[in-house]
């Protein structure tokens, strides 16, 4: 960890440094302003300065320009590397370097006329010159000093020559004004660097949360395909275990002898029942999780499916001293569905309703056709009910609620879990209403054929 951070933030630094410079050669207006800028002082100083010496310097400004232009052009021809980029950006800084000696000449020789019109309009065309390009190129400092160093040591050097009380000022204020441009400059950076840094943490924490999603993903479905494989093992065992039970609670080779063993043989065939359905059920969930889990979708009459649910169910009910009622239209509800799924489903449904509804209480069973064909299917009950963190909770394989004022029977966990699987598998959506102490109702629409 301590060798891998400094070069971590080295990495950090170095791409901080290539998208400063990155924006700062994104355009090139600002190397077409400056040399209309020098051209334009070169012809508002035709009548003070030899021509010859003006012709030269105007040539060479738009020289250079054209040369700086073609490279500048080479540069954006194609997305480059960092390293790529700080390389570039060397290059570009000696060119402006270069620009600025060449503009640096003039501000020298431009102040030695006495002309009070004259040197107002040379501070000015100095001052917006160095203004501007510390505003263009404030993003990458050391862009603005090589550019307006070398103009504005000039200027002040050409003052100073003059040696009066007055240059000697103004020559000073030239200077301190040098001195702000860069300050300016390195504020400006920080401010964007700042921002740069910003989008680089959350560029990092993105992937970073990303590679822990993908991780958990992962994880998910690693154990999916356990729990997959392991109820594939534990079925054929336990297949075996049942039907040796049901050969002994039955004395299929004749009598055992004695009758608290045929009780015991019933009680391992339940037992083995009950546990074999709960490995079904994981073994279903799982395929669903990892996307395995093949609908058989058939014409399936839905009132016919929902009066059977019911009938099997009305023991129970009548056990718990329960009103158990069912709702259905005069007319069929057929749909395209897998007609095993859907009834594990309202099996899931009923159970759950019946087993947390308190004697005296009531469970309905309710289906109806919905808009566009599709079907509703509703339990409602008058039992304990859920708050909004407990539907939540009720919602995730094998978690189960606690409610330290009722003892209900073990369950798994993956009832409800298992029905929201399936209803959205057939592309219909499953919603819980419910609240502590007025009771709870189960919504399921499935789209139509």
């Amino acid at each position: 960890m301590t060798t891998s951070r400094p070069a971590a933030n080295t990495h950090q630094a170095e791409r901080l440094h290539a998208e400063l410079i990155r924006l700062w050669l994104h355009s090139q207006w600002s190397l077409m302003t400056t040399t209309a800028f020098n051209l334009i002082i070169a012809w508002a100083l035709r009548n003070s300065i030899d021509h010859k010496t003006l012709a030269v310097w105007a040539t060479a400004i738009v020289g250079w320009s054209v040369v700086r232009y073609c490279i500048w052009a080479l540069y954006k021809r194609r997305v480059r590397s960092d390293a790529e980029i700080l390389s570039w950006g060397r290059l570009f800084l000696a060119m402006l370097a270069l620009t600025g000696l060449l503009t640096a000449y003039m501000a020298f020789q431009a102040f030695v006329p006495n002309d009070i019109e004259h040197q107002i309009f040379i501070v000015m065309w100095v001052a917006g010159l160095t203004a501007g390009a510390t505003a263009t190129y404030g993003a990458y400092p050391p862009a603005v000093a090589a550019f307006v160093s070398f103009p504005l040591l000039a200027f002040a050097s050409a003052i100073f020559l003059r040696q009066t009380t007055d240059s000697a000022l103004l020559g000073t204020i030239v200077l301190i004004y040098l001195a702000l441009l860069i300050a300016s400059a390195r504020t400006l950076n920080r401010w964007i660097v700042d921002i740069f840094g910003l989008r680089v943490r959350n560029e990092a924490l993105t992937r970073q949360l990303i590679e822990a999603k993908e991780a958990a993903e992962s994880a998910n479905d690693a154990k999916s395909v356990f729990m997959a494989n392991m109820s594939h093992e534990l079925r054929t065992p336990l297949n075996a275990i049942i039907g040796f039970a049901e050969m002994l609670e039955k004395e299929v080779l004749g009598p055992i002898g004695n009758a608290r063993y045929v009780d015991y043989a019933h009680d391992v065939h339940m037992s083995g029942k009950h546990l074999l359905s709960i490995i079904n059920t994981i073994l279903d969930l799982a395929k669903t999780k990892a996307a395995h889990l093949e609908l058989d979708r058939r014409h399936t009459d839905v009132c016919g499916l929902l009066k059977e649910c019911f009938n099997v169910m009305q023991l129970q009910a009548d056990k718990s001293k329960l009103k158990f009622a069912i709702d259905l239209p005069d007319q069929s509800l057929y749909g395209s569905f897998d007609e095993t799924r859907l009834r594990q489903v309202v099996y899931n449904l009923l159970s759950n309703a019946l087993k947390f509804t308190d004697p005296g209480g009531s469970v309905t069973l309710v289906g109806q056709a919905i808009a566009a064909g599709g079907v509703e299917i509703r339990v409602t009950d008058t039992g304990i009910g859920m708050d909004r963190d407990d539907i939540d909770l009720a919602l995730q394989p094998f978690m189960q609620i606690k409610n330290p004022n009722r003892h209900t029977s073990a369950g798994t966990g993956l009832g409800l879990p298992f029905a929201k699987t399936i209803v959205e598998l057939h592309g219909g959506t499953l919603e819980i209403e419910s609240a502590k102490g007025t009771g709870t109702s189960v919504r399921i629409t499935l789209p139509g054929a």
